[in-house]
């Protein structure tokens, strides 16, 4: 993935977000967050995201520190910096481990719900 600006990154995984289904809220959840962190890195000259500026300004705005147990707001803003960090690595965020969830797909379902109607037949 090409490094862009800060702006581009935040515009472009906005859009994704979008694209992929996120809820309305966590799409808020993260413009919020991004128009926080887009003002600091304008104020402090920075046009170049990367983890170290993601938790500096947690740091800075939100007293975030990673060595104690953040509460839920903090937690949701880290997993904004860890996207944009992951969207400008991959293309894409990585999901996280706890939501995921496992689906089967539709034409698995109706080729086992027909196959489990017919008798099992085996030879030895």
């Amino acid at each position: 993935m090409t490094h862009q600006n800060a702006h581009q990154t935040v515009g472009v995984l906005h859009e994704w977000l979008h694209r992929e289904g996120y809820s309305e809220s966590y799409v808020h959840r993260f413009k919020t967050t991004t128009k926080q962190l887009l003002k600091f890195m304008d104020s402090s000259g920075i046009s170049v995201f990367n983890t170290e500026v993601g938790l500096r300004f947690l740091h800075n705005r939100y007293n975030y520190d990673p060595s104690t147990e953040n509460d839920r707001n903090n937690s949701a803003r880290m997993r904004t910096m860890q996207m944009l960090s992951e969207f400008q690595l991959h293309g894409a965020p990585l999901p996280k481990a706890k939501s995921r969830s496992y689906v089967i797909p539709p034409a698995y379902i109706m080729k086992n719900a027909h196959e489990s109607r017919q008798p099992i037949h085996t030879t030895m």
